[in-house]
Protein backbone atom coordinates (compact mmCIF):
# COMPACT_ATOMS: atom_id res chain seq x y z
CA UNK A 1 0.00 0.00 0.00
CA UNK A 2 1.36 3.39 -0.99
CA UNK A 3 1.16 6.12 1.68
CA UNK A 4 0.53 9.59 0.33
CA UNK A 5 3.14 11.80 1.97
CA UNK A 6 5.48 14.58 0.83
CA UNK A 7 9.23 14.86 1.29
CA UNK A 8 8.96 18.36 2.88
CA UNK A 9 6.72 16.84 5.57
CA UNK A 10 9.36 14.22 6.37
CA UNK A 11 12.11 16.84 6.49
CA UNK A 12 10.04 18.99 8.84
CA UNK A 13 9.42 16.05 11.15
CA UNK A 14 13.06 14.92 11.20
CA UNK A 15 14.23 18.46 11.94
CA UNK A 16 11.72 18.77 14.84
CA UNK A 17 12.89 15.39 16.12
CA UNK A 18 16.48 16.62 16.08
CA UNK A 19 15.93 20.11 17.51
CA UNK A 20 12.94 19.27 19.77
CA UNK A 21 11.58 22.76 19.21
CA UNK A 22 9.13 24.15 16.64
CA UNK A 23 10.59 27.65 16.72
CA UNK A 24 14.15 26.52 16.04
CA UNK A 25 12.88 24.13 13.35
CA UNK A 26 10.99 26.96 11.65
CA UNK A 27 14.15 29.10 11.65
CA UNK A 28 16.28 26.23 10.31
CA UNK A 29 13.87 25.56 7.43
CA UNK A 30 13.04 29.24 6.83
CA UNK A 31 9.35 28.65 7.54
CA UNK A 32 6.85 29.87 10.12
CA UNK A 33 6.11 27.73 13.22
CA UNK A 34 2.53 27.32 12.01
CA UNK A 35 3.78 25.96 8.66
CA UNK A 36 5.96 23.44 10.50
CA UNK A 37 3.03 22.39 12.69
CA UNK A 38 0.83 21.99 9.61
CA UNK A 39 3.38 19.76 7.87
CA UNK A 40 3.73 17.53 10.93
CA UNK A 41 -0.05 17.22 11.20
CA UNK A 42 -0.35 16.32 7.51
CA UNK A 43 2.33 13.65 7.90
CA UNK A 44 0.57 12.19 10.94
CA UNK A 45 -2.71 12.10 9.02
CA UNK A 46 -1.06 10.36 6.07
CA UNK A 47 0.48 7.73 8.35
CA UNK A 48 -2.55 7.59 10.66
CA UNK A 49 -0.30 7.65 13.72
CA UNK A 50 0.78 10.27 16.25
CA UNK A 51 4.47 11.08 15.95
CA UNK A 52 4.92 13.84 18.56
CA UNK A 53 3.64 14.65 22.03
CA UNK A 54 3.33 18.44 22.09
CA UNK A 55 3.34 20.53 25.26
CA UNK A 56 3.87 24.21 25.79
CA UNK A 57 7.47 23.60 26.81
CA UNK A 58 8.70 20.52 25.01
CA UNK A 59 8.34 18.17 22.08
CA UNK A 60 8.52 14.45 22.81
CA UNK A 61 8.65 11.67 20.23
CA UNK A 62 6.10 8.89 20.47
CA UNK A 63 7.14 5.27 19.91
CA UNK A 64 5.99 5.60 16.30
CA UNK A 65 7.98 8.83 15.97
CA UNK A 66 11.14 7.20 17.30
CA UNK A 67 10.69 4.27 14.92
CA UNK A 68 10.18 6.63 11.98
CA UNK A 69 13.37 8.54 12.80
CA UNK A 70 15.34 5.29 13.05
CA UNK A 71 14.08 4.04 9.69
CA UNK A 72 13.87 7.19 7.61
CA UNK A 73 16.70 9.46 8.81
CA UNK A 74 19.53 7.25 7.44
CA UNK A 75 17.70 6.79 4.14
CA UNK A 76 17.11 10.50 3.68
CA UNK A 77 20.72 11.27 4.57
CA UNK A 78 21.93 8.72 2.02
CA UNK A 79 19.61 10.16 -0.61
CA UNK A 80 20.91 13.68 0.07
CA UNK A 81 24.50 12.45 -0.18
CA UNK A 82 23.72 10.74 -3.48
CA UNK A 83 22.04 13.82 -4.93
CA UNK A 84 24.91 16.05 -3.80
CA UNK A 85 27.41 13.65 -5.36
CA UNK A 86 25.50 13.75 -8.66
CA UNK A 87 25.45 17.56 -8.62
CA UNK A 88 29.16 17.72 -7.74
CA UNK A 89 30.01 15.28 -10.55
CA UNK A 90 27.98 17.31 -13.05
CA UNK A 91 29.96 20.40 -12.01
CA UNK A 92 33.32 18.63 -12.08
CA UNK A 93 33.86 18.55 -8.33
CA UNK A 94 34.29 14.79 -8.11
CA UNK A 95 33.25 11.46 -9.59
CA UNK A 96 34.11 9.81 -12.89
CA UNK A 97 33.84 10.89 -16.50
CA UNK A 98 33.71 8.07 -19.08
CA UNK A 99 34.92 8.85 -22.58
CA UNK A 100 35.45 6.61 -25.60
CA UNK A 101 38.58 6.82 -27.71
CA UNK A 102 39.78 4.93 -30.77
CA UNK A 103 43.07 3.25 -29.81
CA UNK A 104 45.40 5.26 -32.04
CA UNK A 105 44.11 8.55 -30.62
CA UNK A 106 44.23 7.20 -27.07
CA UNK A 107 47.88 6.33 -27.62
CA UNK A 108 48.92 9.58 -29.26
CA UNK A 109 47.01 12.58 -27.91
CA UNK A 110 44.78 11.44 -25.04
CA UNK A 111 47.53 11.71 -22.37
CA UNK A 112 48.17 15.38 -23.13
CA UNK A 113 44.46 16.21 -23.28
CA UNK A 114 43.87 14.38 -19.99
CA UNK A 115 46.63 16.41 -18.33
CA UNK A 116 45.03 19.69 -19.43
CA UNK A 117 41.62 18.49 -18.24
CA UNK A 118 42.94 17.56 -14.79
CA UNK A 119 44.32 21.06 -14.32
CA UNK A 120 40.78 22.41 -14.77
CA UNK A 121 39.03 19.63 -12.82
CA UNK A 122 41.55 18.19 -10.33
CA UNK A 123 38.88 16.31 -8.37
CA UNK A 124 37.48 14.39 -11.36
CA UNK A 125 38.65 10.99 -12.56
CA UNK A 126 38.75 10.01 -16.23
CA UNK A 127 37.90 6.53 -17.47
CA UNK A 128 39.00 5.97 -21.08
CA UNK A 129 37.23 3.25 -23.06
CA UNK A 130 39.93 2.80 -25.70
CA UNK A 131 39.00 0.27 -28.35
CA UNK A 132 38.27 -0.26 -32.03
CA UNK A 133 36.12 2.27 -33.84
CA UNK A 134 33.16 -0.11 -33.96
CA UNK A 135 33.20 -0.82 -30.24
CA UNK A 136 33.71 2.84 -29.38
CA UNK A 137 30.63 3.72 -31.43
CA UNK A 138 28.64 1.03 -29.63
CA UNK A 139 29.69 2.48 -26.25
CA UNK A 140 28.35 5.88 -27.29
CA UNK A 141 25.10 4.39 -28.59
CA UNK A 142 24.30 2.56 -25.33
CA UNK A 143 25.31 5.52 -23.14
CA UNK A 144 28.38 3.84 -21.69
CA UNK A 145 30.44 6.96 -22.38
CA UNK A 146 29.56 10.66 -22.50
CA UNK A 147 31.15 11.01 -25.95
CA UNK A 148 34.00 9.58 -27.98
CA UNK A 149 36.89 10.45 -30.26
CA UNK A 150 36.48 8.12 -33.20
CA UNK A 151 36.86 7.44 -36.88
CA UNK A 152 33.91 8.78 -38.84
CA UNK A 153 33.10 6.11 -41.40
CA UNK A 154 29.30 6.07 -41.36
CA UNK A 155 28.11 7.40 -37.96
CA UNK A 156 24.59 6.23 -37.07
CA UNK A 157 21.89 8.86 -37.55
CA UNK A 158 21.30 8.94 -33.78
CA UNK A 159 24.75 10.42 -33.25
CA UNK A 160 25.99 13.97 -33.59
CA UNK A 161 29.39 13.95 -35.30
CA UNK A 162 31.92 16.79 -35.53
CA UNK A 163 34.58 16.17 -38.18
CA UNK A 164 37.92 17.63 -37.08
CA UNK A 165 40.78 15.95 -38.89
CA UNK A 166 41.68 14.01 -42.04
CA UNK A 167 44.40 11.66 -40.83
CA UNK A 168 46.49 10.28 -43.73
CA UNK A 169 47.95 6.80 -43.80
CA UNK A 170 51.74 6.92 -44.02
CA UNK A 171 54.58 4.47 -44.48
CA UNK A 172 56.60 4.09 -41.28
CA UNK A 173 60.23 3.03 -41.67
CA UNK A 174 63.45 2.88 -39.66
CA UNK A 175 65.11 6.27 -39.94
CA UNK A 176 68.20 4.80 -41.65
CA UNK A 177 66.22 3.05 -44.40
CA UNK A 178 67.03 4.41 -47.91
CA UNK A 179 63.34 5.18 -48.58
CA UNK A 180 62.94 7.21 -45.38
CA UNK A 181 64.15 10.36 -47.16
CA UNK A 182 61.59 10.17 -49.97
CA UNK A 183 58.88 12.80 -50.25
CA UNK A 184 56.23 10.27 -51.25
CA UNK A 185 55.94 6.53 -51.81
CA UNK A 186 53.41 4.85 -54.18
CA UNK A 187 51.20 2.17 -52.67
CA UNK A 188 51.97 -0.11 -55.61
CA UNK A 189 55.67 -0.13 -54.65
CA UNK A 190 55.09 -1.29 -51.08
CA UNK A 191 55.33 -4.92 -52.14
CA UNK A 192 59.02 -4.28 -52.97
CA UNK A 193 59.85 -3.74 -49.27
CA UNK A 194 59.53 -7.40 -48.15
CA UNK A 195 61.56 -8.48 -51.18
CA UNK A 196 64.25 -6.10 -49.95
CA UNK A 197 64.31 -7.71 -46.52
CA UNK A 198 61.91 -5.34 -44.71
CA UNK A 199 58.63 -7.05 -43.73
CA UNK A 200 55.55 -4.85 -44.07
CA UNK A 201 53.35 -5.26 -41.00
CA UNK A 202 49.62 -4.61 -41.23
CA UNK A 203 46.62 -4.79 -38.94
CA UNK A 204 44.35 -7.77 -39.54
CA UNK A 205 41.36 -7.52 -41.88
CA UNK A 206 39.02 -7.18 -38.89
CA UNK A 207 40.46 -3.69 -38.29
CA UNK A 208 38.42 -0.75 -39.57
CA UNK A 209 41.68 0.92 -40.68
CA UNK A 210 42.64 -2.12 -42.72
CA UNK A 211 39.19 -2.40 -44.31
CA UNK A 212 39.31 1.28 -45.27
CA UNK A 213 42.75 0.93 -46.87
CA UNK A 214 41.91 -2.31 -48.71
CA UNK A 215 38.70 -0.82 -50.12
CA UNK A 216 40.51 2.29 -51.38
CA UNK A 217 43.31 0.19 -52.92
CA UNK A 218 40.83 -2.11 -54.65
CA UNK A 219 39.01 0.87 -56.08
CA UNK A 220 42.35 2.24 -57.38
CA UNK A 221 43.31 -1.14 -58.87
CA UNK A 222 46.30 -1.61 -56.53
CA UNK A 223 47.03 -5.02 -55.02
CA UNK A 224 47.17 -5.09 -51.20
CA UNK A 225 50.89 -5.25 -50.28
CA UNK A 226 50.80 -6.79 -46.78
CA UNK A 227 53.24 -9.49 -45.67
CA UNK A 228 52.69 -9.84 -41.90
CA UNK A 229 49.56 -9.14 -39.83
CA UNK A 230 48.90 -8.31 -36.18
CA UNK A 231 45.67 -7.94 -34.23
CA UNK A 232 46.35 -4.79 -32.21
CA UNK A 233 48.08 -1.46 -32.72
CA UNK A 234 50.18 -2.03 -29.59
CA UNK A 235 51.71 -5.12 -31.23
CA UNK A 236 52.49 -3.18 -34.40
CA UNK A 237 54.15 -0.45 -32.36
CA UNK A 238 56.21 -3.09 -30.57
CA UNK A 239 57.49 -4.43 -33.90
CA UNK A 240 58.34 -0.93 -35.08
CA UNK A 241 60.17 -0.06 -31.89
CA UNK A 242 62.20 -3.27 -32.10
CA UNK A 243 63.28 -2.23 -35.60
CA UNK A 244 63.76 -4.00 -38.91
CA UNK A 245 60.15 -3.73 -40.13
CA UNK A 246 57.93 -1.22 -41.90
CA UNK A 247 54.24 -0.53 -41.39
CA UNK A 248 51.38 1.53 -42.74
CA UNK A 249 49.71 3.54 -39.98
CA UNK A 250 47.61 6.63 -39.47
CA UNK A 251 49.96 9.60 -39.10
CA UNK A 252 48.32 10.61 -35.82
CA UNK A 253 49.48 7.38 -34.16
CA UNK A 254 53.13 8.43 -34.55
CA UNK A 255 52.95 11.49 -32.30
CA UNK A 256 54.05 9.50 -29.27
CA UNK A 257 56.90 7.76 -31.17
CA UNK A 258 59.17 10.74 -31.86
CA UNK A 259 62.18 9.20 -30.07
CA UNK A 260 61.85 5.70 -31.51
CA UNK A 261 64.16 6.21 -34.49
CA UNK A 262 61.32 6.11 -37.01
CA UNK A 263 60.50 8.17 -40.09
CA UNK A 264 57.29 8.37 -42.06
CA UNK A 265 56.72 8.93 -45.76
CA UNK A 266 53.55 10.15 -47.42
CA UNK A 267 51.77 7.42 -49.41
CA UNK A 268 50.40 8.32 -52.82
CA UNK A 269 48.55 6.92 -55.81
CA UNK A 270 46.07 6.89 -54.17
CA UNK A 271 46.18 9.19 -51.13
CA UNK A 272 44.13 7.53 -48.40
CA UNK A 273 43.07 9.08 -45.12
CA UNK A 274 40.64 8.40 -42.31
CA UNK A 275 38.22 10.98 -40.93
CA UNK A 276 38.62 11.67 -37.21
CA UNK A 277 36.14 13.54 -35.05
CA UNK A 278 33.95 13.60 -31.97
CA UNK A 279 30.66 11.79 -31.60
CA UNK A 280 27.88 11.84 -29.01
CA UNK A 281 24.23 10.96 -28.82
CA UNK A 282 21.90 13.70 -30.08
CA UNK A 283 19.44 13.16 -27.23
CA UNK A 284 21.97 13.62 -24.41
CA UNK A 285 23.34 16.90 -23.06
CA UNK A 286 26.99 16.96 -22.01
CA UNK A 287 27.80 17.94 -18.45
CA UNK A 288 30.06 20.93 -17.83
CA UNK A 289 33.26 18.83 -17.46
CA UNK A 290 32.32 16.59 -20.41
CA UNK A 291 31.81 19.68 -22.58
CA UNK A 292 35.23 20.96 -21.50
CA UNK A 293 36.90 17.64 -22.35
CA UNK A 294 35.11 17.63 -25.74
CA UNK A 295 36.50 21.12 -26.45
CA UNK A 296 40.03 20.10 -25.39
CA UNK A 297 40.01 17.13 -27.76
CA UNK A 298 38.66 19.33 -30.54
CA UNK A 299 41.40 21.92 -29.99
CA UNK A 300 44.12 19.27 -29.96
CA UNK A 301 42.87 17.47 -33.07
CA UNK A 302 42.64 20.73 -35.02
CA UNK A 303 46.32 21.43 -34.32
CA UNK A 304 47.23 18.25 -36.20
CA UNK A 305 45.05 18.88 -39.23
CA UNK A 306 46.95 19.09 -42.51
CA UNK A 307 47.40 22.68 -43.79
Amino acid sequence: MRINYDLPELRAFLTVARLRNFGRTAAALNLSPSAISRRISELEQALNVQLLERTTRSVVLTAAGRALVAEVAPLLEKMDQGLNAIVDEARGKGGWLDVGCVTTVAFSIAPGVADRFRRAYPDMHLRFHDDTGKRVTESVMVGGVAFAVNTLLQPPSELLAEHLLDDPYVLVLPRDHPCASLDAFPWADLSDLPRGGVPLVALKQSSANRKEMDAALEQAGVDAPWSDEVEHLSTMLGFLRAGGVAAVMPRLALLACADWGLSHVRLCDPAIHRRIGLIRRKDLVLSEPARRLWDLFAEELRTHAAP
